[in-house]
C-alpha cells in the first residue's frame, strides 16, 4: 500500500511539474522582425471553453481592439463600441455570420462561437475597421505581443501552427512553423506578404450586408 501511495505521489508531482511548465515562442518575419497579431498554436486535449467567460472585443477610435483576439470553441464575445459614434459589426465568414446593426454603447447579447476557425469581422459604415477571431479547439492558443512573443504552458515545443493576417489577406490560413532554440527563447521565422491596408480593404470590403 505505501509503494503505492508513493508512486501515485511521485506521478502527481510529476504531472504537476509537466503542467507548470511554459514555453516562451518568438516569431520573427523574413526580415528578422517581430511578428504582431500573430496566433501561435499547439494541440492540447483539454482545454474546453467556460461559459461564463466572455471575451471582449471592443471598438475604439474605429477600430476593432484588441486587433486579433483568440476564444475557444463554445466561448461568447461581446462587442461593446466604445466610440461616441455608432457601428455596425458584421461577419460573411463561414464558422460565424452575423451582424450587429447600428449601435452604441455596450447592451447588445454577446455572440457564440461554436465552430473553430476564423471569422473575419467588419464595419457596415467604416471600411478601414477589420478585426479577427480565432477560434481554437482542443488547442493551447495566444496572439503575440508587440515583441512577438507568447509564453504557452506547455514543454518542450518544437513545432507549432501559427496564423496572421498576412499569410493570406482575409483567409483562414495556417502554416506549421518549426522552431529552434535561440537564447532563452524558441523562435520561429515566417515569410509574409506585408499586404497594404488598402489591399485588404479592396479584399475583404467588396460586400456588405444588405447589398
Amino acid at each position: 500500500m505505501k509503494i503505492a501511495v508513493l508512486l501515485i505521489s511521485s506521478l502527481l508531482i510529476s504531472f504537476n511539474g509537466y503542467a507548470g511548465q511554459d514555453t516562451r515562442i518568438t516569431i520573427v518575419d523574413q526580415d528578422n522582425q517581430p511578428v504582431i497579431n500573430a496566433v501561435v498554436s499547439v494541440p492540447a486535449e483539454s482545454v474546453t471553453a467556460d461559459p461564463n467567460d466572455i471575451a471582449i472585443m471592443d471598438q475604439i477610435d474605429k477600430q476593432f481592439s484588441p486587433n486579433v483576439l483568440v476564444v475557444n470553441k463554445g466561448q461568447k464575445v461581446s462587442f461593446p463600441n466604445s466610440d461616441n459614434i455608432r457601428h455596425h459589426v458584421y461577419s460573411f465568414s463561414a464558422i460565424k455570420p452575423f451582424e450587429i446593426r447600428l449601435y452604441k454603447g455596450s447592451n447588445e447579447a454577446p455572440v457564440l462561437f461554436d465552430k473553430p476557425g476564423l471569422a473575419v469581422l467588419g464595419c457596415n459604415i467604416h471600411d478601414n475597421m477589420v478585426g479577427y477571431i480565432y477560434v481554437a479547439d482542443q488547442e493551447l492558443a495566444q496572439v503575440t505581443d508587440s515583441g512577438g512573443s507568447v509564453q504557452l504552458s506547455a514543454p518542450d515545443i518544437t513545432e507549432v501552427m501559427i496564423w496572421h493576417p498576412d499569410l493570406g489577406v482575409g483567409s483562414a490560413q495556417k502554416q506549421r512553423l518549426q522552431l529552434s532554440q535561440v537564447g532563452g527563447a524558441m523562435v520561429g521565422q515566417v515569410k509574409l506578404n506585408k499586404v497594404t491596408e488598402q489591399d485588404k480593404k479592396n479584399t475583404f470590403k467588396s460586400r456588405k450586408f444588405g447589398q
